[in-house]
């Protein structure tokens, strides 16, 4: 009888310091699913989402980084609950999902984005980065030279012996391929679309005479392509910020305290940098963020 209770008392006992040790661990059963873009710049954020929700949270994450379609499939993903959280520009969601006018008002804008994005997707803008990723068009430095190109009107009288290329998202927004057209009415030899991350490979191999670019795009600090002027100021701001599922910021409050520590921290200047050295010096992407996350004192050292 003696030796019965022993070993029950030893199963116990076994059971509870299990439970111990495993208690300071992340909860295996509370998984939060963060989604990223196909280009440089989403994979870094989609690293320092991940970092900062590690850093602050028992949560279990899992990071699907390189999403193709971009908005058109992460947007769905997150209202279906696959994904939970993602980093999203305010001029894409505005016009791309909410299919909305430009408006001149940035926070009048935001006010609006937030409460249909909460009210229509049941979805939460946490706030914003702090740098401007709004489009722009690039050329090679010897298709400038060779056609005097200087400004998007440039582009636009010379279009016809020219190709273009750009992400599938920039041929369904507003502010996109048609309002392009509108505005300056290019007439391009071919319109292709085309993968982000391989866009500049492109321009570079001249399978593309101009593409679209983004200001934070780090491989415009090379000399051989040129930015050409928006001389109309047809590209609206493009605002950077978190957007999370609302039931799930419900269920895990702490997530979003921990990717709202993001607002405000990173310049444009900062997000250049760190898609530069993704770009032209082959780092890898997550170095970068969890490099950039420690000089801001938001995550601890290794």
């Amino acid at each position: 009888m003696m030796k019965r209770w022993i070993v029950s008392l030893c199963c116990i006992l076994s059971v509870v310091l299990t439970a111990w040790a495993f208690s300071g661990c992340k909860d295996q059963s509370a998984t939060v699913h963060l989604a990223a873009k196909d280009f440089t710049e989403q994979y870094i954020l989609g690293e320092m989402l991940k970092a900062i929700a590690l850093e602050y949270t028992d949560l279990r994450i899992e990071l699907t980084s390189g999403v193709a379609g971009e908005t058109s499939i992460i947007l769905p993903a997150m209202v279906k609950g696959d994904f939970d959280a993602y980093a999203e520009y305010d001029s894409t969601a505005w016009m791309t999902v909410l299919k909305r006018p430009r408006m001149a008002d940035v926070e009048a804008m935001h006010e609006e984005l937030e409460k249909a994005f909460q009210t229509e997707y049941n979805l939460t803008w946490l706030g914003y980065y702090g740098f401007d990723n709004t489009y722009g068009i690039a050329v090679r430095k010897e298709t400038a030279e060779a056609y005097g190109l200087v400004t998007y009107s440039d582009l636009a009288k010379v279009s016809d012996q020219l190709i273009f290329g750009a992400g599938y998202e920039f041929f369904e927004r507003e502010d996109g391929y048609t309002g392009l057209q509108k505005l300056y009415h290019p007439h391009f030899k071919e319109v292709l679309e085309m993968n982000l991350s391989l866009k500049y490979n492109a321009l570079l191999n001249k399978q593309v005479d101009a593409i679209t670019i983004y200001k934070t795009d780090g491989r415009m600090k090379n000399p051989e392509i040129l930015e050409l002027k928006d001389d109309k100021d047809y590209f609206p701001p493009a605002l950077c910020g978190t957007v999370i599922r609302s039931d799930t910021m419900a269920k895990y409050p702490e997530l979003a305290d921990a990717f709202k520590k993001l607002n405000g921290m990173i310049s444009l200047e900062e997000m250049r940098a760190m898609n530069a050295a993704v770009d032209m010096e082959g780092r890898d992407p997550k170095k970068v963020a969890l490099e950039f996350l420690r000089q801001k004192d938001l995550i601890k050292d290794e």
